[in-house]
């Protein structure tokens, strides 16, 4: 995985062997083994040993969403996006610039998604 070798590299970042192993799981290119991706996703992605420490005594109150959040907003539907700014004029200037291709060498990164 050598983006996350260079990312560790570049930024003296830590990362545990637990947690490169989840991060790995999360972005494997295969979806039938990637983790998150399945039926039984949270089971996945909360069985993994990097969660094993963190939070032990409320992991599953997490999971199984028995914790209540400090602030709940108060949305009209699904759909509703009124917390959040209006970005017209970003999104109207990301369309008009021209789309950046990758290279090829950035393209190969990418293959089998």
């Amino acid at each position: 995985m050598a983006p996350l070798r260079s990312l560790i590299q570049k930024h003296g970042i830590g990362i545990n062997e637990e947690a490169k192993l989840l991060i790995k799981g999360l972005l494997n290119k295969n979806y039938v083994e990637r983790i998150g991706s399945s039926i039984i996703s949270d089971e996945d992605i909360g069985n993994n040993p990097w969660f094993q420490g963190l939070l032990t005594e409320y992991k599953h109150a997490f999971l199984a969403e028995k914790v209540t959040p400090p602030w709940t907003p108060d949305i009209d539907d699904d759909l509703d996006a009124s917390y959040f700014g209006k970005h017209d004029s970003v999104e109207k200037e990301a369309r008009s610039k021209k789309k950046e291709v990758l290279d090829k060498r950035s393209q190969r990164l990418f293959e089998g998604f």
